[in-house]
């Protein structure tokens, strides 16, 4: 396990940082001010698992096009933000999961993003083992196509303000059973 809280490195990953960490399974990057990720920063990490997130200053153009490619078999993507720091996560970007990164996700999590709006169209196309969905404190107030995904999972969304919350879809209980569905 990787685990760095409460550090503020901020700016740039140090390129090669997890360069000699190929059998890592868990990385946490908790209350870190780290906001470019580039291509090449998770290269070679197709044992990761979890990836979570929080308390950081992420935006939307911290991750390269790429940068998630190799984690094949990750399961678990959070991104929890803090609504005090400031900034924040507008989109869920499709391209983060049409690479390696999709391919066995079976939760994804984005916690606390009060400035996350938009959910790209694509973004669900290549989770084929996907059982857990959560947006919560967002801005969101629409997703275009969860058709894909119907009677697959479950799905949460909380939103900031918002006195309606959406609507669940039929499957409205977690997944009893969180083995990988290779």
């Amino acid at each position: 396990q990787f685990s760095m809280w409460g550090n503020r490195f901020s700016g740039a990953v140090p390129q090669g940082i997890f360069r000699d960490t190929r059998k890592l399974e868990r990385m946490m990057l908790y209350g870190n001010d780290w906001d470019v990720f580039p291509d090449g920063t998770f290269d070679g990490l197709t044992n990761l698992e979890i990836m979570s997130w929080a308390d950081t200053k992420l935006v939307d153009n911290s991750f390269s096009d790429d940068v998630f490619d190799d984690l094949h078999s990750l399961q678990w993507f959070d991104i929890i933000q803090m609504a005090d720091r400031g900034r924040g996560l507008k989109t869920a970007k499709a391209r983060w999961f049409q690479g390696g990164m999709g391919k066995n996700l079976l939760r994804l999590a984005m916690w606390g993003n009060p400035d996350l709006d938009k959910i790209e169209d694509g973004v669900f196309d290549n989770l084929d083992s996907i059982e857990m969905v959560y947006f919560h404190d967002t801005k969101l107030t629409r997703i275009d196509d969860l058709s894909q995904l119907e009677n697959k999972l479950y799905l949460e969304i909380i939103t900031v303000g918002n006195t309606n919350p959406p609507k669940k879809n039929k499957n409205s209980n977690p997944p009893k059973n969180n083995k990988n569905k290779n």
